[in-house]
């Protein structure tokens, strides 16, 4: 992450969003999908469930990094 926005040089890092438009619907659908509860794909990407719980609810969208981690091979069995 770099320095961004209001913060930046404060020391402070702040999160780089994706580009382009947020479905949180495919998120939960294919989460669903495979079986996992919320809990289930925090631990396999390394968040808490109540930030999976935010995507779902379009509280916050994942970092690019997160978009990574949700595409990578960790959540091998997904569609």
């Amino acid at each position: 992450m770099i320095p961004i926005g209001q913060n930046a040089g404060q020391g402070r890092r702040v999160a780089i969003l994706a580009p382009g438009r947020f479905d949180a619907e495919k998120i939960r659908a294919a989460r669903k999908e495979s079986g996992m509860t919320q809990v289930d794909l925090a631990e396999r990407i390394g968040v808490l469930p109540t930030v999976v719980n935010d995507w779902e609810k379009r509280r916050a969208r994942p970092s690019v990094r997160m978009f990574d981690r949700l595409a990578s091979r960790r959540l091998s069995g997904w569609p």
